[in-house]
């Protein structure tokens, strides 16, 4: 492998200028292609297998417009002063209704006068919006629509928000300002570590086209097969890092060996051969643990997990054609453009690094070292058995945004639970009629769902077209991020009818499935990891010891980050500094039946309440 890699790299470094314009070029052109063909995405978070899944297949089949996923909007109206059945605010309403009617896709608009449509102070609604056809990569665009269609319900004086059902980990993530802080920060390290500025910007000129070619690759990509929309900036992300460390890989070793006399070209050879066999065993490993996610069970973490290995495999090649390259056009000049009080010249036999000391300070003392790491790695992977997976409502939203603000208008007016509803779809046995009063199984499994406990409301059995399927869309108490709302799906998925088979969808339901499937198989993803990257470095060292170390090093770490992410997102601590508001939940019970039926508050509420925790005791 040395061998191969010595002779690529030294015959890049003969021919620089045309590596160097064949990269730039394949750059330019799928960057063009993008630009031309378009980047398709598709957001599919289908689950195969799962009960969930099979209820949104079932809700996809005759039962109407706007009951497939991404399908129904809401319309959040609030007012501060009066009611919305004011006759001057009603008739606003109803012409905001007339233009929504109006708007494309949109094939039907419910009133917020009918029943449930409206808290029971009469100041919040929700005007419900199905569409059909539209385009479910761009529900943000399309809610924007809708809200400017409303505009005679705002003159009115009604705040009117947009609902569409994503959370935020559904939004859409603009990354052009955090990328190039990424690369500003970079050259600043590069600096300090090379103290030339030439030296500094041949890694992030690297990574930089590898990401070019990348991103061209997976745009086109998309017209073959779904591609996530969170693809790119995942690519993005980890091909900007692994670009600029390869590459740093091969520049530290060639300088050295520039500052040890060796000519330019043999310099790059011999750079090629050693540094060049481990970028290509990190990019394996690298590409070994993304494709692992193939056995999560999850069909977008497949995907993401195969498309974003082309950004690494793009920094792999370009690390050993193009940084070769490089260094042969620029030979001694890599070292041009010195700044003060930035690094200094590579020496080949100058004084320790500091690095360098530390390793010879632990090489002296390696059992205390391995005590005391040991033991602060074990406290940091200790909260990873409490990690929890489950829904990332629009509380946990950024303040001031349509969403958090939809997100607590719903809950003041109508509960926690109306924010995530529950689906509950039956496969029946036999056909029946959609007629009045309903089937016995149909009315049976109505009741059943609403004695459910937990369940604060149910809606009218709908039957679909060919009578082999009734839907029944429940409100639990408790918020789409409360465990105990999970605990509510089971309930009902628990329920037995004769003559039917009961499913349940939604926003709970889905992510709590997808949450099961992913602790099922972090175990095998993992040890998939571990052992495919110790086979490879066993490959590469051929020394067991190694690669038994490596995996146990794997392990360890992998260990202590999901004990950090269980500190941070399940337990709060630090999660406003990567962008979390959490909003105290509440712990006291939920009210009566009575009371959560008109939401109104009696003598049975307190301000812990998970309904009317708005209100104090003495306002109920």
């Amino acid at each position: 492998m040395s061998g191969i890699l010595g002779r690529l790299g030294g015959w890049c470094a003969r021919h620089g200028w045309i590596v160097l314009t064949l990269w730039v070029l394949a750059a330019g052109l799928l960057t063009a292609g993008t630009l031309v063909w378009g980047r398709p995405v598709s957001n599919d978070v289908s689950i195969p297998g799962t009960d969930a899944q099979r209820a949104h297949e079932l809700m996809s089949e005759g039962f109407g417009p706007g009951f497939d996923p991404g399908g129904t909007v809401q319309l959040v109206l609030h007012t501060a002063n009066g009611t919305l059945t004011d006759t001057s605010r009603e008739q606003a309403v109803e012409q905001s209704m007339d233009a929504l009617r109006r708007v494309p896709h949109v094939v039907e608009v419910e009133t917020p006068y009918r029943a449930g449509g409206m808290s029971s102070s009469r100041r919040i609604g929700m005007i419900t919006v199905r569409l059909q056809g539209q385009d479910t990569t761009k529900i943000v665009q399309t809610s924007e629509r809708l809200v400017a269609a409303a505009a005679p319900a705002v003159r009115a004086g009604i705040e009117v928000v947009p609902s569409d059902g994503s959370t935020p980990a559904d939004k859409q993530i603009e990354t052009g300002a955090s990328e190039i802080a990424g690369v500003v920060v970079a050259l600043l390290v590069l600096l300090f570590a090379f103290g030339t500025l030439v030296a500094a910007l041949v890694p992030i000129f690297t990574a930089l086209i590898s990401i070019g070619v990348g991103l061209g690759l997976i745009a086109l990509l998309g017209h073959v097969v779904d591609v996530p929309s969170t693809a790119s900036i995942l690519a993005t992300m980890i091909g900007l890092g692994v670009g600029i460390d390869y590459a740093l890989f091969l520049l530290s070793r060639h300088r050295t060996l520039l500052a040890g006399g060796v000519p330019v070209r043999e310099a790059v050879r011999r750079t090629a051969a050693s540094s060049g066999g481990a970028v290509l065993f990190a990019g394996g490993t690298v590409v070994i643990a993304l494709s692992a996610l193939m056995f999560a069970g999850v069909p977008l973490l497949r995907t993401l997990g195969w498309i974003t290995g082309v950004s690494v495999v793009c920094a792999v090649l370009t690390s050993i054609t193009l940084v070769p390259a490089l260094l042969g056009i620029l030979g001694h000049r890599v070292n041009a453009l010195r700044l003060p009080f930035f690094g200094r010249t590579a020496r080949r036999d100058g004084p320790a690094t500091g690095w360098a000391r530390l390793g010879a300070w632990v090489a002296r003392r390696p059992w205390r070292v391995l005590a005391v790491t040991a033991v602060v790695l074990a406290a940091l992977a200790a909260p990873a058995v409490t990690i929890k997976l489950g829904p990332l409502d629009n509380g946990y939203g950024d303040k001031g945004t349509p969403a958090r603000r939809a997100y607590e208008l719903i809950e003041t007016g109508f509960g926690p639970g109306a924010n995530g509803g529950l689906v509950v779809v039956a496969e029946l046995d036999r056909k029946i009629a959609g007629s009045t009063p309903p089937d016995p199984v149909v009315r049976t499994l109505a009741q059943r769902v609403e004695r459910t406990e937990g369940v604060a409301a149910v809606s009218p059995p709908k039957v679909n077209e060919d009578g082999r399927s009734v839907l029944i869309q429940a409100v639990p108490d408790y918020a789409p991020s409360d465990s105990r709302a999970y605990d509510v799906v089971k309930r009902i998925r628990a329920i037995e009818v004769p003559g039917a088979r009961v499913h349940v969808g939604g926003e709970v339901a889905g992510v709590a499935d997808m949450g099961d499937r992913i602790m099922a198989r972090t175990p095998l993803v993992v040890g998939v990891v571990v052992l495919l990257s110790a086979l490879l470095l066993l490959l590469a060292f051929r020394a067991p010891l190694v690669a038994i170390k490596a995996a146990l090093m794997n392990l360890v770490s992998l260990g202590a980050a999901f004990g950090a992410l269980a500190v941070v997102f399940s337990h709060g601590l630090g999660s406003r500094l990567v962008g979390m508001d959490p909003r105290p939940r509440p712990r006291g019970p939920p009210c009566s039946s009575r009371c959560r039926s008109t939401r109104t508050c009696r003598s049975c509420c307190s301000p812990s309440c998970s309904v009317c925790r708005w209100t104090t005791r003495s306002s109920c």
